[in-house]
């Protein structure tokens, strides 16, 4: 009987910790990109974007910097600058409520 509660507390503990209201990780389409950050938010490091070719485009440097960005937990990018050809482009990446 003791093994079944068990068995049972393990059950529900698995079930109940699949239920949060917030992922483990954002998805790179989910962060925000901004002009300026505001005050509540964590900074979480430096990140840049880069194409794989030089006939890349700048949305393509974006999404780059923008998968760095939610393996770090991100939320919102504060956006620096791109380079001449626009192949690449940096930021700071921040955790925000």
């Amino acid at each position: 009987m003791k093994s079944l509660f068990v068995v049972i507390t393990l059950f529900a503990s698995f079930v109940l910790s699949g239920c949060s209201s917030k992922p483990i990780l954002p998805k790179a389409e989910d962060i925000k990109l901004v002009k300026e950050m505001d005050k509540d938010c964590r900074e979480l490091g430096p990140v840049s974007g880069t194409t794989i070719t030089t006939s890349g485009t700048p949305e393509e440097a974006l999404l780059d910097m923008k998968k760095s960005a939610a393996e770090q937990g991100s939320t919102h990018i504060l956006v620096h600058q791109f380079s001449g050809s626009r192949t690449a482009v940096t930021g700071t990446a921040y955790d925000c409520p």
